[in-house]
C-alpha cells in the first residue's frame, strides 16, 4: 500500500519508544508521520501493517493501576494520515498478567496478540495468545489460546503469524516430556473460518 513502518522501542534511549511511517513518493520513501510512546512503554516493540490498519505494541505500557501490563495501539488511514482509533490494554490486572504485545500479527480482520510472559495455572511465563476480530469499527476479543502443553517458561506466543485462515504460534522454550533439553521449542497451527 505504499508505506513502510518502523518501530524503535528504545527511542530516544529511554524506552519510551517511537514509530516512524514512510510513504512512497516518486520512487522514494519519505518520512510522513512519527508517533511517540508514553513514558517507558517500549512503544514500537512490534508493528504490523495490513491494508489500511496499523497495529503497534507497547509491551511495557502501564494499566489503569500503574503496573506494566502492555497495550496495543491501533491506527487507520483517514484522509491520508494514520489516526489512532483504539487502544487495547492488557485485560488481566492480576499479578499473573504478563505483558501483552510480545508479538502481534494482523490479517483477515483478525489481530493476534502474544503474551509470552503470562502465568498460566501457576506456571510463570507459560504464555498465552489473545485473538481479536474487527467488527463494527473496532477489534473485539474473541478467544484466549494457551499451549496444549503448558510448562513454566515455555513462552507460548513469543512469535505469531496469521494468513489464509491459519494462525501460527511459537513457544521457543516449550518441550514435551522426554524431549532433549538442548532442543526445546514448539509451533502450533490453528485453523479458523474467515
Amino acid at each position: 500500500n505504499g508505506y513502510i513502518v518502523l518501530g524503535d522501542q528504545n527511542h530516544p534511549g529511554t524506552n519510551d519508544g517511537a514509530v516512524f511511517i514512510y510513504k512512497l513518493e516518486r520512487d522514494t520513501f519519505k518520512l510522513c508521520q512519527t508517533f511517540l510512546g508514553p513514558g517507558s512503554s517500549q512503544f514500537g516493540w512490534n508493528v504490523q501493517l495490513n491494508n489500511n490498519i496499523l497495529a503497534v505494541s507497547a509491551q511495557n505500557e502501564n494499566n489503569s493501576g500503574g503496573q506494566p501490563a502492555g497495550a496495543i495501539h491501533l491506527y487507520r488511514i483517514d484522509k491520508g494520515e494514520f489516526k489512532e482509533f483504539q487502544v487495547i490494554i492488557n485485560p488481566d490486572t492480576s499479578t499473573d498478567r504478563g505483558r501483552i504485545g510480545s508479538h502481534i500479527s494482523l490479517s483477515d480482520n483478525y489481530l493476534i496478540v502474544g503474551n509470552s510472559s503470562k502465568t498460566i495455572d501457576g506456571d510463570a511465563s507459560a504464555g498465552e495468545v489473545l485473538v481479536y476480530r474487527y467488527s463494527r469499527g473496532e477489534f473485539r476479543f474473541v478467544q484466549q489460546l494457551t499451549s496444549p502443553n503448558i510448562i513454566a517458561n515455555g513462552q507460548y506466543g513469543w512469535n505469531t503469524d496469521i494468513s489464509d485462515g491459519q494462525i501460527v504460534i511459537a513457544a521457543p522454550n516449550n518441550a514435551f516430556a522426554g524431549d532433549s533439553p538442548e532442543l526445546p521449542g514448539q509451533v502450533w497451527v490453528y485453523s479458523y473460518g474467515i
